[in-house]
């Protein structure tokens, strides 16, 4: 049986390290890929029956002459008993991971949540057969809890990351959540954080959530009724 180590201390040339192992897994089951090639585009798929936005890419093309040194993605929406649980908790699609150079010492990584939604619809009050009413929630109210979630599981990935050969480097993080939509269905207005972001021109914002590391968290949101957009539009 394997002794699990937290941490090693004086000779241990064999060390079972439970960080260092828990990322190979996470390599070895795909729930991290890192991203080599800057040549191609990044593709993001909904695989939903129903779904009308099957598919969008980010272009990287220009990764390198935007200071860009690595790329990771995490798909978030890949099922790892107790980790991971697609049928059970709302997540964005994917998380990708872009470390950028800024100086000799600095280092800023850009955690961007990818969500995908065929329509943006109202919050709905239904009456059932009982004479009770429900309330169905619209994309505006559900979209900013897929980005709590998704944020809470990438601190826990950060914490448990080692960004090989830059340990020299300050290292700063910058969320920033992407929502790519095929139609905008909502007809009035809502109470909802993301209802003004929505509405501006260009729709761009700053979404305030309770993340496990701070109440009033900080992550910018942008729209995007297209399928296709560039590195540029966002770093």
């Amino acid at each position: 049986m394997r002794k699990y180590l937290i941490h090693t201390v004086g000779d241990n040339p064999n060390p079972f390290i439970v960080k260092d192992e828990l990322y190979k897994a996470f390599l070895q089951t795909k729930f991290i890929e890192e991203i080599v090639d800057f040549s191609q585009s990044i593709l993001i798929k909904e695989d939903g029956k129903s779904a009308s936005l099957t598919k969008v890419e980010i272009d990287i093309s220009n990764a390198k002459t935007l200071g860009i040194e690595k790329i990771w993605r995490v798909n978030l929406e890949k099922e790892l008993v107790g980790i991971s649980t697609k049928s059970y908790f709302r997540t964005p699609e994917v998380g990708l991971l872009f470390l950028q150079k800024k100086n000799e010492n600095k280092y800023l990584l850009h955690v961007i949540l990818v969500e995908m939604k065929s329509s943006l619809t109202d919050s709905e009050i239904k009456k059932n057969s009982d004479k009770t009413t429900s309330h169905k929630k619209g994309e505006l109210e559900t979209i900013p809890e897929k980005f709590q979630a998704g944020m809470n599981r990438m601190y826990l990935y950060l914490a448990i990351k080692k960004v090989t050969g830059f340990e020299k480097n300050n290292i700063f993080v910058d969320f920033q959540g992407l929502i790519f939509y095929a139609k905008n269905k909502i007809s009035k207005a809502s109470e909802s954080q993301l209802y003004p972001i929505l509405k501006n021109n260009p729709q761009k914002g700053l979404l305030t959530v309770e993340s496990i590391l701070d109440s009033q968290d900080k992550i910018k949101v942008c729209f995007f009724n297209q399928h296709s957009i560039s590195l540029t539009q966002l770093i």
